[in-house]
């Protein structure tokens, strides 16, 4: 009797420990998520994720995860609309009780003074012009 005790009790655990797993996968890279000037580039470090969750692998517990949520998440994370250098990477979890799938993205945000025209440009673009070409 104590012998079955003990053999279940080195079981269960066991049992428990092999239905987990973690699947990662290899990763995108984007140079950036806008076009930008040549020789602008990110230095503000930001991170995004959105995951989402089954109950028993097959019940969802929340919406499916999107690519676009981790990034709105990555740009707000750094304080930036652009981000260059960007990765997103995506992994599933699988346990004894539920299932995440998660897409991340890692990136450096472009701080808003680069992206802000300078003013010279403003000025020469808004210039109207002293005489009208005439046609001759």
């Amino acid at each position: 009797m104590i012998r079955c005790c003990f053999v279940l009790l080195l079981a269960i655990p066991i049992l428990a420990l092999s239905g987990c797993s973690s699947h990662p996968s290899s990763g995108s890279l984007i140079t950036s998520t806008s076009p930008l000037q040549p020789g602008i580039r990110g230095t503000i470090p930001a991170k995004g994720s959105d995951c989402q969750y089954r109950f028993l692998g097959i019940v969802p517990l929340n919406a499916s995860a999107s690519a676009a949520q981790a990034l709105s998440k990555a740009k707000k994370n750094a304080d930036s609309d652009v981000l260059t250098d960007v990765t997103v990477d995506h992994n599933s979890g699988y346990y004894i009780l539920f299932s995440n799938r998660c897409i991340r993205i890692e990136g450096l945000g472009v701080p808003r003074k680069l992206l802000e025209p300078s003013e010279q440009v403003i000025a020469e673009t808004t210039e109207a012009p002293d005489t009208i070409p005439s046609e001759s």
